[in-house]
């Protein structure tokens, strides 16, 4: 079949027309949980976490830890799924939902979590952005999300009439 504008439109409409009437349903109940799952293997394993896919899966969905990996993978898992969920519950993001993401990754290290840091962080041998620009920098992100969900939700009802 080939892939049109026109077909495109019809596959938009047919979401927008479903995930609108089966807000509960269990296709798009595995569809998230699988998109999580997914997201918060990746986002860790990007970090080095060593807890495969499979068993990222596992923990989020048994709620409980799996041996044969470190504590701090476990726990990096748990935090991840935590910080997914309540990403999806916040109307704006603002500093402070930025400072709560971060307390859900890194609960367990109690001396850095929800805070900007305060040392340099290199990635090789390339020094990322400067501690004391931090705060600045965050505070444009912001203000940039806030013009493109503006942005969003104005293409949003343009596009699907909402």
């Amino acid at each position: 079949m080939e892939i049109t504008i026109k077909r495109l439109e019809q596959e938009k409409n047919y979401i927008q027309e479903y995930t609108l009437s089966n807000p509960f349903s269990s296709l798009l109940n595995r569809f998230m949980n699988e998109f999580k799952n997914s997201y918060v293997y990746n986002t860790n394993a990007i970090e080095g976490n060593s807890i495969t896919e499979y068993d990222t899966a596992y923990i989020i969905q048994s709620n409980t830890f799996l041996e044969g990996y470190s504590a701090k993978d476990n726990m990096e898992v748990f935090g991840s799924s935590k910080a997914w969920d309540y990403v999806l519950e916040q109307p704006d993001f603002t500093i402070d939902t930025i400072l709560q993401i971060h307390k859900y990754i890194l609960f367990f290290d109690v001396d850095h979590v929800g805070v900007f840091r305060n040392i340099p962080v290199y990635i090789g041998s390339k020094q990322m952005l400067p501690v004391e620009m931090i705060q600045e920098s965050m505070n444009r992100f912001i203000d940039k999300l806030a013009i493109k969900k503006r942005n969003i939700y104005a293409y949003c009802r343009n596009s699907f009439n909402v």
